[in-house]
């Protein structure tokens, strides 16, 4: 190498080295190089020649002039270095900005997955845009009643006359349909029978069978992968035959995955037309009933010659009692949040003010997070004064100044979303859990797409303000930005009062539903479900039962409160003529009234069943409102249904809740039945445990049965408000989210605040003032804001909540107590906040803050 650099590294090093910097570099590198000939091997200098050579690619010696590209990248790291020691410097802003930003951005996913998931009920049928649901608006009296079910042969119908129809098809359920396996007797609680058409309405997956062919036999049975394995084990269903209770064999004629859970109804298996002319009957109204419009077949239009129809089929003036009826579409992606009528296949528990509730949740935790971002930003602007100054007089443009404002922000929201999809990745399973939802996150294109598209949102909507402002500061004059702050953070404590008050409301009415008095009594009340083996030792098991000194009272019932009742239609004689209602009817034996505690108004209860031909009904209130008896003229009635039953009202009870408070009660007939699906027994103990092993003993003694699975009944119908309970916990774990975020910058704003004014405050403490009156001039502004949030939320949360209480058939009345506890909650709380930063302010030593002034 000699004296000199070898040809290649003096090449290499001339081509990226700046050449301002070259001839200085080279001149350093050449002596070092002699210096180590003389006190070593010539192997040795060259080794270390080349390693300081290697040490100079650094970008402060690189060619700027060559590449725009490291001129960028130094860039960067300039304001990467800046943003560093930024965050150390004001640790408290940091931490209060990314916390802000790392929780409202998780919230938010976590909303989004839930919102996602509401939103996708029945979509994913392949035409569902086009589908839709035949429904029945009847006037009857003075009433018009929403019916979700409507004659069997109307879908046919319609599909035939009009020529916009591509297909359609028909449902109805059966609640309790069973199945002999072996000595077992498998229940099937949502059995639904519809026509050989359901494959093209609801194109569920095929496992096996043929969609075409699967429906078109009488007693053939099409079921989900799990009810073929609870009915066949392991071995393979398709083309196996199977007994029903009533000794009706069917075959299994297909199989389809299990349905998602993002549909109005959930099917364990479909069963076949035993009469395929049945479809064709107006009698029976019992079916849903759906259809498929052709592509481009505006819904309004057809929705006009549904109507003429509908008045071809139904006169205008019905007979039994009914005046005009009407046949309305129901869009098919509506039904799960729109749709509260009568006879809905199962209840649909969707409800459209919760998501857009949800849907404002989401904005509101976004908003407060870059409401936090922006004011911290803005406050903390007149620390940075001198640095902007002197990146000013060293020729920085706004431009510059601004694109490093936002490159802070950008790390920010970076760093806070990184950590946010983390955190969901920790947390979906118990999320998941908790809200009872499907919706994993997955890796894809549009899932990537929406991570890039919320970083940039959220970037610029948090930084561009602040990065603008500060650009446009002149060097001679302060921020002024206190007006834009104080209007940041009342809308911060506006939002925190709507949150507080909603989540006040909302638990009431939940409590209230809970505490609501039923009209039955369902505590101490347990239930089976009985197979083969225990039907036929019913009477056995009531009287050995009833002989046990903590049981008062066993009956029978085919429905417990809580399920669906099947509907039918009842005719009756009125002065007007005959009229007709549809109504709800169970079956029960002669313990149920006592056993529910259930009281009787007028006439009596059945009679033990010993064979007769007939034993009367038992109607409720509701019935008698429809048809205007009253309690005594209505014993003696006869109530006829169908062309062969026909019976007389024996007896009148009060009203009660068989389903939830959701919906309002119902006229409802009760029939008496020798045997049951259900057996209820009423305790009286305080050893429940005792009282279990002791049934469970004579239970097995007489039956022979293995196992005996009792329940409570107030867990069973506690089960209808599962959703509303999961619904109120998480909007009140994500308001909890947007109060945290909301004080978390208020402290934020507090602990500027008490920096800036402590010479001040310290000043004024010197000339006399006392501990109150700082702990005022700290604390009024914050205070006036929180009145005045007060004043304007008030008003807007008894509208919203008003109007989200009308979705309940029973709800409690809006109280001012109800609205004026969460304004003073937000009082206490945002005292409580600025006291931490107030009382340093007091108690600091005057002396300490201006002994250098």
């Amino acid at each position: 190498m000699g004296s000199k650099l070898n040809t290649w590294l003096d090449r290499l090093l001339e081509r990226f080295c700046d050449p301002h910097l070259f001839e200085g570099i080279k001149g350093d590198l050449l002596e070092l190089y002699a210096y180590d000939l003389e006190t070593g091997s010539t192997q040795k200098a060259k080794w270390r020649h080349l390693l300081r050579v290697i040490g100079f690619f650094r970008i402060v010696f690189l060619n700027k002039s060559r590449s725009m590209l490291w001129q960028k990248v130094a860039l960067l790291r300039s304001y990467f270095t800046t943003t560093w020691r930024v965050g150390l410097r004001n640790k408290t802003s940091t931490t209060v900005n990314l916390s802000g930003l790392i929780l409202g951005i998780t919230a938010c996913i976590f909303l989004a997955l839930y919102i996602h998931h509401e939103w996708s009920y029945e979509r994913h049928f392949t035409n569902h845009e086009r589908t839709y649901r035949l429904v029945i608006d009847m006037e009857y009296g003075n009433e018009l009643v929403e019916l979700a079910i409507t004659p069997t042969g109307l879908a046919h119908k319609v599909h035939s006359e009009l020529s916009q129809v591509t297909s359609h098809t028909i449902l109805r359920r059966y609640s309790h349909f069973h199945f002999h396996k072996g000595e077992e007797l498998v229940s099937i609680k949502r059995m639904y029978r519809t026509d050989q058409n359901l494959h093209e309405i609801f194109d569920y997956q095929w496992v096996a069978g043929d969609p075409l062919q699967a429906l078109k036999n009488p007693h053939s049975l099409v079921v989900t992968t799990t009810t073929a394995q609870r009915l066949f084990g392991d071995s393979y269903a398709l083309g196996q035959t199977i007994t029903a209770d009533d000794g009706s064999i069917y075959t299994v004629t297909g199989i389809i995955t299990d349905p998602p859970a993002t549909s109005h109804f959930h099917p364990e298996a479909f069963v076949s037309m035993t009469d395929p002319t049945e479809q064709l009957s107006m009698d029976a109204w019992r079916w849903a009933a759906y259809i498929q419009l052709k592509e481009g077949v505006q819904a309004a239009a057809f929705q006009q010659e549904l109507d003429q129809l509908a008045n071809e089929i139904f006169t205008a003036t019905g007979h039994n009692g009914r005046g005009k009826i009407w046949v309305k579409m129901q869009p098919l992606t509506d039904i799960h949040f729109t749709s509260r009528r009568k006879f809905e296949l199962e209840p649909n528990d969707g409800n459209l003010l919760y998501l857009k509730g949800f849907c404002i949740l989401f904005l509101l935790i976004l908003l407060m997070s870059i409401v936090n971002f922006i004011n911290l930003s803005t406050a903390q602007a007149s620390q940075r004064l001198k640095e902007i100054q002197v990146r000013k007089t060293f020729g920085a443009f706004q431009g510059n100044i601004r694109g490093q404002f936002l490159f802070e922000t950008a790390c920010y929201v970076l760093f806070a979303l990184l950590i946010s999809i983390l955190l969901v990745g920790l947390l979906q399973p118990a999320f998941e859990h908790f809200a009872e939802v499907s919706s994993p996150l997955s890796i894809d294109w549009p899932t990537g797409g929406l991570v890039i598209g919320g970083f940039l949102v959220l970037t610029y909507a948090t930084g561009l303000y602040p990065a603008k402002y500060v650009a446009k500061l002149a060097a001679s004059r302060n921020p002024k930005t206190k007006g834009f702050r104080s209007s940041l953070v009342l809308i911060q404590l506006t939002l925190c009062t709507l949150v507080i008050s909603a989540t006040t409301v909302i638990y009431l009415q939940i409590n209230f539903m809970n505490q609501q008095d039923l009209g039955f009594n369902k505590e101490q009340v347990m239930y089976v479900n009985l197979d083969q083996s225990d039907r036929e030792h019913f009477h056995e098991l009531s009287n050995a039962l009833q002989q046990l000194p903590a049981v008062t009272h066993v009956a029978a019932t085919y429905q417990l409160p809580g399920d669906i009742p099947p509907v039918n239609n009842f005719q009756f004689h009125t002065a007007d003529g005959e009229q007709k209602l549809v109504c709800p009817h169970i079956y029960v034996d002669h313990g149920f009234l006592d056993a529910l505690q259930i009281e009787l108004l007028a006439g009596s209860n059945f009679k033990p069943y010993r064979g007769e031909e007939s034993i009367g009904l038992i109607v409720n209130e509701q019935f008698l409102r429809s048809t205007g008896w009253s309690p005594q003229e209505a014993i003696g009635k006869t109530l006829k249904s169908g062309t062969r039953f026909e019976d007389k009202i024996i007896g009148v009870i009060r009203n009660f809740h068989f389903n939830s408070l959701h919906t309002a009660i119902e006229p409802l007939v009760i029939r008496h039945a020798s045997g049951s699906q259900y057996m209820l027994v009423r305790l009286a103990t305080q050893d429940l445990s005792a009282t279990i092993n002791q049934m469970t003993d004579t239970w097995q003694e007489i039956a022979q049965t293995p196992e005996v699975n009792f329940a409570f009944l107030d867990q069973n119908f506690q089960q209808q408000y599962n959703k509303d309970e999961k619904r109120a916990d998480f909007f009140a774990g994500t308001s909890l989210l947007i109060i945290f975020i909301s004080l978390s910058g208020l402290f934020g704003l507090s602990t500027y605040a008490a920096q800036r004014r402590l010479k001040e405050m310290s000043i004024r403490k010197v000339h006399g003032a006392n501990q109150w009156h700082i702990i005022q001039l700290m604390t009024g502004p914050f205070f006036r804001l929180s009145l005045l949030a007060a004043v304007l939320a008030t008003p807007a949360a008894y509208w919203l909540l008003t109007r989200w209480l009308q979705n309940f058939a029973y709800a409690i009345t809006l109280q001012w107590w109800m609205l004026l506890v969460p304004v003073s909650l937000l009082m206490l709380l945002v005292v409580s906040v600025l006291s931490v930063k107030c009382f340093q302010v007091v108690w600091i030593n005057p002396a300490k803050i201006l002994r250098n002034e």
